[in-house]
């Protein structure tokens, strides 16, 4: 897994020790994900619990730091969600309320610390994880929130997006979330030589449509964007021809990369969620993600089939992304 490796490396080469807030503690796979990176010793963590009950359940061997909701005062909290959302109409008292709900809290403690990222969704769904990270930590400027995912196996090494948050995409969208990724995979994991398929039914003109249509397009808005010399992007183009040359040579001779697609961009949600969960089934890949981008800190969404493996590895991405 050389990208999740390469990852640990640069964590550990931070020049600071990031602390990463795990939202469902009392989660077993959770509980055994903080007790691992706890022991790795290069990320300090905090697990967040509903009741006592819930922290009793949990043998922490490692000794890893916990705040157990039913026990703690979270007025700091309570007030800081409050001055976030009062022009938008929240009371104290449902700041309070919210302030007390684990979702929310993570999303309040990276608020409030420097170095720091959270973990959530193994129990709660995107729409929650989504809307709390929204609402506190608030996007980058000018940014769409998207998500990417990484998928690796011993002989290959991948990305796809968006896999987990916008539906249906604009044209713009769909250029900007181009974008997200390619900041991400270059300028966060500092992976340089890439190609950025963005896919669709059509290559180079083959095919046609409102979806083709909204494919170029955002091809062409793309182009208008700051360029990065380390991807290249090209669309629209069929899967075949993104990882075959041969393929490629016929249907869009126009296109220069040297090498095949590593970066998928899908048109919609329903294709990029579809494919990466065959591509995990059914081809062998790992999936780390989804990895939330766009973001004014880092918060990112588990998939609820998650297991110990995804959630080390988010926990470092995680980590990484506090950096920017």
């Amino acid at each position: 897994m050389k990208i999740i490796q390469n990852i640990k490396k640069d964590v550990s080469s931070l020049g600071y020790k990031p602390t990463i807030v795990y939202a469902e503690g009392w989660n077993k796979t959770i509980q055994e994900a903080a007790t691992q990176v706890k022991n790795e010793n290069l990320v300090d963590v905090v697990v967040i619990f509903r009741t006592q009950e819930e922290l009793n359940g949990f043998n922490n061997t490692a000794n890893v730091k916990t705040i157990v909701i039913e026990n703690s005062d979270l007025s700091q909290y309570a007030n800081l969600l409050f001055d976030l959302r009062k022009e938008k109409g929240l009371s104290y008292e449902d700041a309070v309320k919210l302030s007390k709900e684990p979702n929310y809290l993570a999303c309040l403690m990276v608020k409030s610390n420097e170095n720091w990222g959270a973990i959530c969704g193994i129990e709660y769904t995107t729409k929650d994880t989504l809307r709390a990270a929204l609402q506190v930590i608030k996007a980058k400027k000018g940014s769409i929130v998207n998500s990417i995912m990484i998928l690796e196996r011993e002989d290959k090494s991948i990305f796809a997006s968006d896999i987990g948050l916008v539906i249906n995409p604009s044209a713009e969208e769909l250029s900007k979330i181009v974008y997200n990724c390619v900041d991400f995979i270059v300028n966060t994991l500092k992976i340089v030589n890439n190609n950025v398929a963005m896919l669709s039914y059509s290559t180079n003109g083959s095919g046609a449509g409102e979806s083709v249509d909204k494919v170029k397009q955002a091809f062409e808005l793309y182009k208008t964007l700051p360029q990065n010399p380390h991807a290249n992007v090209y669309g629209e183009i069929q899967f075949d021809a993104a990882v075959d040359s041969k393929i490629r040579s016929k249907k869009s001779p126009d296109c220069t990369w040297s090498g095949d697609a590593n970066v998928f961009v899908f048109p919609n949600l329903d294709a990029g969620n579809i494919s990466y969960k065959i591509l995990q089934r059914y081809a062998g890949f790992e999936p780390t993600g989804p990895i939330i981008i766009g973001l004014d800190k880092p918060v990112n969404d588990l998939s609820r089939g998650a297991g110990l493996f995804e959630v080390v590895s988010l926990s470092y991405v995680t980590a990484l992304q506090t950096k920017n």
